[in-house]
Protein backbone atom coordinates (compact mmCIF):
# COMPACT_ATOMS: atom_id res chain seq x y z
CA UNK A 1 0.00 0.00 0.00
CA UNK A 2 1.60 3.06 -1.19
CA UNK A 3 1.82 6.52 0.76
CA UNK A 4 -0.62 8.46 -2.23
CA UNK A 5 -3.63 6.21 -1.14
CA UNK A 6 -3.22 5.90 2.44
CA UNK A 7 -3.60 9.88 2.07
CA UNK A 8 -6.27 9.58 -0.32
CA UNK A 9 -8.22 6.55 2.04
CA UNK A 10 -6.52 6.95 5.05
CA UNK A 11 -8.35 3.86 6.43
CA UNK A 12 -8.00 1.06 8.65
CA UNK A 13 -9.79 -1.37 10.77
CA UNK A 14 -10.72 -0.49 14.27
CA UNK A 15 -9.72 -3.14 16.46
CA UNK A 16 -12.79 -3.02 18.98
CA UNK A 17 -12.84 -6.60 19.73
CA UNK A 18 -11.96 -9.91 17.35
CA UNK A 19 -14.52 -10.94 15.22
CA UNK A 20 -13.79 -14.66 13.78
CA UNK A 21 -13.90 -15.10 10.15
CA UNK A 22 -17.42 -17.35 10.02
CA UNK A 23 -18.99 -15.34 11.89
CA UNK A 24 -21.44 -12.71 11.19
CA UNK A 25 -20.15 -9.42 10.74
CA UNK A 26 -17.22 -11.12 9.06
CA UNK A 27 -15.87 -10.61 5.93
CA UNK A 28 -15.25 -14.21 5.29
CA UNK A 29 -19.07 -14.47 6.12
CA UNK A 30 -20.54 -11.57 3.71
CA UNK A 31 -18.92 -13.17 0.81
CA UNK A 32 -20.37 -16.99 1.93
CA UNK A 33 -23.73 -15.58 2.33
CA UNK A 34 -24.62 -12.80 0.29
CA UNK A 35 -22.16 -12.91 -2.41
CA UNK A 36 -22.98 -15.56 -5.41
CA UNK A 37 -20.35 -17.57 -7.03
CA UNK A 38 -20.50 -15.43 -10.30
CA UNK A 39 -19.95 -11.98 -8.18
CA UNK A 40 -23.67 -10.88 -7.88
CA UNK A 41 -24.33 -9.38 -4.08
CA UNK A 42 -27.90 -10.51 -3.12
CA UNK A 43 -31.04 -8.56 -1.33
CA UNK A 44 -32.91 -11.95 0.74
CA UNK A 45 -35.53 -9.11 1.52
CA UNK A 46 -36.33 -8.16 -1.86
CA UNK A 47 -36.78 -11.98 -3.49
CA UNK A 48 -33.04 -12.20 -3.78
CA UNK A 49 -32.78 -9.22 -5.99
CA UNK A 50 -29.90 -7.34 -6.66
CA UNK A 51 -28.94 -3.90 -6.99
CA UNK A 52 -26.42 -1.57 -8.36
CA UNK A 53 -25.48 0.15 -4.49
CA UNK A 54 -25.45 -3.63 -3.12
CA UNK A 55 -22.46 -3.96 -6.12
CA UNK A 56 -21.02 -0.77 -5.01
CA UNK A 57 -20.65 -1.92 -1.44
CA UNK A 58 -19.66 -5.33 -2.33
CA UNK A 59 -16.68 -4.01 -4.76
CA UNK A 60 -15.49 -1.14 -1.61
CA UNK A 61 -15.45 -3.65 0.98
CA UNK A 62 -13.58 -6.34 -1.40
CA UNK A 63 -10.82 -3.39 -1.62
CA UNK A 64 -10.63 -2.54 1.93
CA UNK A 65 -10.22 -6.00 2.45
CA UNK A 66 -7.35 -6.16 0.18
CA UNK A 67 -9.79 -9.19 -1.79
CA UNK A 68 -8.75 -8.70 -5.64
CA UNK A 69 -10.26 -12.02 -6.25
CA UNK A 70 -13.75 -11.11 -5.06
CA UNK A 71 -13.40 -7.62 -6.37
CA UNK A 72 -13.29 -8.84 -9.88
CA UNK A 73 -15.81 -11.04 -9.79
CA UNK A 74 -17.99 -8.75 -8.53
CA UNK A 75 -17.01 -5.90 -11.14
CA UNK A 76 -17.36 -8.72 -13.97
CA UNK A 77 -21.30 -9.22 -13.16
CA UNK A 78 -21.84 -5.48 -12.61
CA UNK A 79 -20.50 -4.99 -15.75
CA UNK A 80 -22.46 -7.69 -17.46
CA UNK A 81 -25.58 -7.36 -16.08
CA UNK A 82 -26.30 -3.85 -14.96
CA UNK A 83 -23.77 -1.94 -17.32
CA UNK A 84 -26.07 -2.21 -20.11
CA UNK A 85 -27.39 1.00 -20.60
CA UNK A 86 -26.70 3.74 -23.39
CA UNK A 87 -24.27 5.28 -21.19
CA UNK A 88 -21.53 4.57 -17.85
CA UNK A 89 -24.05 4.33 -15.07
CA UNK A 90 -25.81 1.31 -14.04
CA UNK A 91 -29.49 0.07 -14.18
CA UNK A 92 -29.90 -0.01 -10.84
CA UNK A 93 -32.55 -3.00 -9.86
CA UNK A 94 -31.52 -6.44 -11.50
CA UNK A 95 -33.72 -9.49 -10.47
CA UNK A 96 -36.82 -11.65 -11.41
CA UNK A 97 -38.61 -10.30 -14.41
CA UNK A 98 -42.75 -10.66 -14.64
CA UNK A 99 -42.10 -13.57 -16.96
CA UNK A 100 -39.97 -15.24 -14.74
CA UNK A 101 -36.63 -14.86 -15.99
CA UNK A 102 -33.91 -12.99 -14.02
CA UNK A 103 -32.40 -9.25 -15.35
CA UNK A 104 -32.57 -5.91 -15.25
CA UNK A 105 -36.20 -4.66 -14.07
CA UNK A 106 -35.57 -0.96 -13.82
CA UNK A 107 -33.26 0.74 -16.24
CA UNK A 108 -33.18 3.89 -14.04
CA UNK A 109 -29.90 4.54 -12.29
CA UNK A 110 -29.75 4.98 -8.40
CA UNK A 111 -26.87 7.77 -7.96
CA UNK A 112 -25.77 6.39 -5.08
CA UNK A 113 -24.59 2.71 -6.90
CA UNK A 114 -22.59 4.61 -9.68
CA UNK A 115 -20.90 6.93 -6.95
CA UNK A 116 -20.15 3.96 -4.62
CA UNK A 117 -18.39 1.93 -8.02
CA UNK A 118 -16.62 4.75 -9.21
CA UNK A 119 -15.48 5.15 -5.51
CA UNK A 120 -14.05 1.46 -5.12
CA UNK A 121 -12.90 1.58 -8.67
CA UNK A 122 -10.46 4.41 -8.28
CA UNK A 123 -9.73 3.14 -4.98
CA UNK A 124 -8.70 -0.22 -6.74
CA UNK A 125 -6.76 1.61 -9.82
CA UNK A 126 -4.25 2.84 -7.23
CA UNK A 127 -3.76 0.04 -4.66
CA UNK A 128 -3.53 -2.60 -7.50
CA UNK A 129 -2.25 -0.56 -10.37
CA UNK A 130 -4.36 -1.67 -12.32
CA UNK A 131 -5.22 1.60 -14.80
CA UNK A 132 -7.96 0.15 -16.54
CA UNK A 133 -9.83 0.43 -13.27
CA UNK A 134 -9.47 4.11 -13.16
CA UNK A 135 -10.44 4.38 -16.77
CA UNK A 136 -13.54 3.26 -16.34
CA UNK A 137 -14.31 5.24 -13.14
CA UNK A 138 -13.89 8.78 -14.86
CA UNK A 139 -16.04 7.62 -17.23
CA UNK A 140 -18.67 6.66 -14.60
CA UNK A 141 -17.87 10.27 -13.31
CA UNK A 142 -18.29 12.08 -16.53
CA UNK A 143 -22.17 10.84 -16.87
CA UNK A 144 -22.50 11.60 -13.32
CA UNK A 145 -21.82 14.83 -13.97
CA UNK A 146 -23.67 15.65 -17.31
CA UNK A 147 -26.62 13.55 -16.20
CA UNK A 148 -27.06 13.59 -12.20
CA UNK A 149 -26.12 16.93 -11.33
CA UNK A 150 -28.89 19.96 -11.81
CA UNK A 151 -28.50 23.66 -11.33
CA UNK A 152 -31.74 25.11 -9.63
CA UNK A 153 -32.05 28.59 -7.50
CA UNK A 154 -28.32 29.12 -7.27
CA UNK A 155 -27.32 25.71 -6.23
CA UNK A 156 -25.77 22.57 -7.70
CA UNK A 157 -27.77 19.23 -6.89
CA UNK A 158 -27.02 15.55 -7.19
CA UNK A 159 -29.73 13.78 -8.20
CA UNK A 160 -30.95 10.81 -6.83
CA UNK A 161 -31.50 9.20 -10.16
CA UNK A 162 -31.25 10.36 -13.95
CA UNK A 163 -35.56 10.00 -13.75
CA UNK A 164 -38.20 10.70 -11.71
CA UNK A 165 -37.00 13.46 -9.22
CA UNK A 166 -36.76 16.62 -11.16
CA UNK A 167 -39.76 18.06 -11.63
CA UNK A 168 -40.27 22.19 -12.64
CA UNK A 169 -42.22 22.61 -9.10
CA UNK A 170 -39.82 20.84 -6.94
CA UNK A 171 -36.71 18.87 -7.22
CA UNK A 172 -36.72 15.55 -4.76
CA UNK A 173 -32.99 14.82 -3.04
CA UNK A 174 -31.59 11.98 -0.94
CA UNK A 175 -28.73 12.81 1.48
CA UNK A 176 -27.77 9.52 2.48
CA UNK A 177 -26.82 9.19 -1.01
CA UNK A 178 -24.05 11.87 -1.01
CA UNK A 179 -21.21 9.81 -0.30
CA UNK A 180 -18.63 12.60 1.02
CA UNK A 181 -15.38 10.41 0.96
CA UNK A 182 -16.44 9.72 -2.36
CA UNK A 183 -16.78 12.92 -3.33
CA UNK A 184 -13.40 13.50 -1.80
CA UNK A 185 -11.55 10.75 -3.95
CA UNK A 186 -13.06 12.67 -6.80
CA UNK A 187 -11.63 15.91 -5.75
CA UNK A 188 -8.23 14.18 -6.19
CA UNK A 189 -8.39 12.12 -9.75
CA UNK A 190 -10.74 14.82 -11.21
CA UNK A 191 -11.76 18.36 -10.89
CA UNK A 192 -11.07 19.24 -7.70
CA UNK A 193 -13.09 22.96 -7.36
CA UNK A 194 -16.17 21.03 -8.41
CA UNK A 195 -15.78 18.19 -6.28
CA UNK A 196 -15.60 20.53 -3.84
CA UNK A 197 -18.55 22.14 -4.55
CA UNK A 198 -21.10 19.35 -4.81
CA UNK A 199 -19.58 18.28 -1.29
CA UNK A 200 -20.22 21.29 0.31
CA UNK A 201 -23.36 22.14 -1.61
CA UNK A 202 -24.53 18.51 -0.75
CA UNK A 203 -23.74 19.19 3.09
CA UNK A 204 -25.41 22.63 3.25
CA UNK A 205 -28.71 21.08 2.20
CA UNK A 206 -28.73 18.23 3.43
CA UNK A 207 -28.13 20.22 7.23
CA UNK A 208 -29.76 23.55 5.85
CA UNK A 209 -33.38 23.04 8.05
CA UNK A 210 -32.84 19.62 10.48
CA UNK A 211 -36.04 18.31 11.74
CA UNK A 212 -37.88 17.42 15.27
CA UNK A 213 -35.64 18.06 19.01
CA UNK A 214 -33.45 15.85 17.33
CA UNK A 215 -32.16 17.95 14.86
CA UNK A 216 -31.65 15.01 12.42
CA UNK A 217 -31.51 15.27 8.54
CA UNK A 218 -34.07 13.30 6.69
CA UNK A 219 -34.26 10.19 4.62
CA UNK A 220 -35.74 11.94 2.23
CA UNK A 221 -36.44 16.04 1.54
CA UNK A 222 -37.52 18.56 -1.61
CA UNK A 223 -37.01 21.68 -2.89
CA UNK A 224 -39.84 23.89 -3.21
CA UNK A 225 -38.33 27.43 -4.95
CA UNK A 226 -35.50 27.85 -2.06
CA UNK A 227 -37.46 25.91 0.67
CA UNK A 228 -36.90 22.76 2.07
CA UNK A 229 -39.10 20.65 3.00
CA UNK A 230 -39.15 16.89 4.50
CA UNK A 231 -40.23 14.81 1.46
CA UNK A 232 -43.46 12.98 3.42
CA UNK A 233 -44.53 10.97 0.07
CA UNK A 234 -41.35 9.27 0.19
CA UNK A 235 -40.55 9.46 4.14
CA UNK A 236 -40.86 11.47 7.32
CA UNK A 237 -38.30 9.99 8.74
CA UNK A 238 -34.59 9.56 10.08
CA UNK A 239 -34.24 5.77 9.67
CA UNK A 240 -32.80 3.12 7.32
CA UNK A 241 -31.53 5.37 4.33
CA UNK A 242 -30.45 8.37 6.38
CA UNK A 243 -28.53 6.39 8.33
CA UNK A 244 -26.06 6.75 5.99
CA UNK A 245 -25.60 10.29 6.90
CA UNK A 246 -23.39 9.99 9.80
CA UNK A 247 -21.45 7.19 8.50
CA UNK A 248 -20.17 9.05 5.22
CA UNK A 249 -19.45 12.18 7.08
CA UNK A 250 -17.51 9.87 9.87
CA UNK A 251 -15.53 7.69 7.18
CA UNK A 252 -14.84 11.50 5.94
CA UNK A 253 -13.21 12.37 9.46
CA UNK A 254 -15.59 15.35 9.78
CA UNK A 255 -15.13 15.56 13.57
CA UNK A 256 -17.36 18.75 13.57
CA UNK A 257 -20.43 17.53 11.57
CA UNK A 258 -20.63 14.87 14.20
CA UNK A 259 -22.65 17.61 16.44
CA UNK A 260 -25.37 16.98 14.26
CA UNK A 261 -26.03 13.90 16.18
CA UNK A 262 -25.14 14.73 20.00
CA UNK A 263 -29.09 14.93 20.53
CA UNK A 264 -29.73 11.72 19.41
CA UNK A 265 -26.75 10.23 21.14
CA UNK A 266 -27.58 11.53 24.54
CA UNK A 267 -31.01 10.24 24.14
CA UNK A 268 -29.19 6.66 24.14
CA UNK A 269 -27.16 7.56 26.86
CA UNK A 270 -30.21 8.47 28.69
CA UNK A 271 -32.43 5.59 28.19
CA UNK A 272 -30.22 3.03 26.21
CA UNK A 273 -32.62 2.74 23.86
CA UNK A 274 -31.70 3.78 19.96
CA UNK A 275 -34.48 3.86 17.91
CA UNK A 276 -35.00 2.48 14.59
CA UNK A 277 -36.57 5.50 13.41
CA UNK A 278 -37.48 8.93 14.04
CA UNK A 279 -40.41 10.23 12.83
CA UNK A 280 -39.33 14.21 12.28
CA UNK A 281 -43.04 15.54 11.35
CA UNK A 282 -44.13 14.07 14.64
CA UNK A 283 -41.40 13.94 16.85
CA UNK A 284 -41.97 10.17 17.72
CA UNK A 285 -39.58 7.28 18.06
CA UNK A 286 -40.13 3.65 16.78
CA UNK A 287 -40.81 1.29 19.55
CA UNK A 288 -38.48 -0.85 17.64
CA UNK A 289 -34.86 -0.92 18.49
CA UNK A 290 -32.48 -0.02 15.63
CA UNK A 291 -30.53 -2.78 14.31
CA UNK A 292 -26.78 -3.77 14.34
CA UNK A 293 -25.52 -1.29 11.50
CA UNK A 294 -27.20 1.59 13.37
CA UNK A 295 -25.23 0.60 16.67
CA UNK A 296 -21.93 0.35 14.44
CA UNK A 297 -22.27 3.93 12.50
CA UNK A 298 -22.87 5.34 15.90
CA UNK A 299 -19.96 3.96 17.47
CA UNK A 300 -17.52 5.36 14.93
CA UNK A 301 -19.28 8.49 15.58
CA UNK A 302 -18.74 8.67 18.99
CA UNK A 303 -15.08 7.46 18.28
CA UNK A 304 -14.81 10.23 16.66
CA UNK A 305 -16.22 12.79 19.39
CA UNK A 306 -13.86 10.85 21.25
CA UNK A 307 -16.67 9.07 23.50
CA UNK A 308 -14.13 6.31 23.84
CA UNK A 309 -16.29 4.14 26.72
CA UNK A 310 -19.91 5.28 24.37
CA UNK A 311 -18.17 4.41 21.17
CA UNK A 312 -17.01 0.98 22.94
CA UNK A 313 -20.51 -0.04 24.69
CA UNK A 314 -22.20 0.70 20.92
CA UNK A 315 -20.21 -1.29 19.24
CA UNK A 316 -20.28 -4.09 21.68
CA UNK A 317 -24.41 -3.99 21.30
CA UNK A 318 -23.64 -3.80 17.63
CA UNK A 319 -21.45 -6.95 17.79
CA UNK A 320 -24.55 -8.59 19.66
CA UNK A 321 -27.14 -7.75 17.38
CA UNK A 322 -25.65 -8.78 13.93
CA UNK A 323 -25.69 -12.10 15.27
CA UNK A 324 -29.36 -12.09 14.46
CA UNK A 325 -29.62 -10.27 11.46
CA UNK A 326 -27.53 -13.04 9.72
CA UNK A 327 -29.63 -12.38 5.92
CA UNK A 328 -29.51 -8.49 5.57
CA UNK A 329 -26.88 -7.74 3.33
CA UNK A 330 -27.30 -3.83 3.84
CA UNK A 331 -26.98 -4.19 7.61
CA UNK A 332 -24.13 -6.08 7.18
CA UNK A 333 -22.93 -3.32 4.61
CA UNK A 334 -22.99 -0.25 7.12
CA UNK A 335 -21.82 -2.64 10.14
CA UNK A 336 -18.07 -3.41 7.89
CA UNK A 337 -18.15 0.01 6.78
CA UNK A 338 -18.42 1.43 10.05
CA UNK A 339 -15.81 -1.11 11.55
CA UNK A 340 -13.28 0.99 9.24
CA UNK A 341 -11.70 4.64 10.52
CA UNK A 342 -10.98 7.50 8.49
CA UNK A 343 -7.46 8.36 10.43
CA UNK A 344 -6.62 12.30 10.53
Amino acid sequence: MNKWFCSVLMVCVVSISPVLADEPGSWEFYKQIFITGDGRVTDFFQDKSSHSEGQGYGLLLSVFHNDKPTFESLLAWTKNNLMIRKDFLSAWHWGRQLNGQWGVTDYNNATDGDLLIAWALLVAAEKWEHTAYKVLAMNILSDIKAKLVVKKNGRTLLLPGFHGFDSPGEIALNPSYFIYPAFEMFARVDDPIYWKMIFQQSFDISFQKVFTRFRLPPDWLILVGKEIRIDKERSKNFGYEAIRIPLYLALSNKKASMDAFTPLLSFYEKTQFLPSVVDLVDSQVSINEAPAGFFAVFSLCSRLMGKTALSRQLMSKAEQKIIHESQDYYLHSLYLLARTKTKS
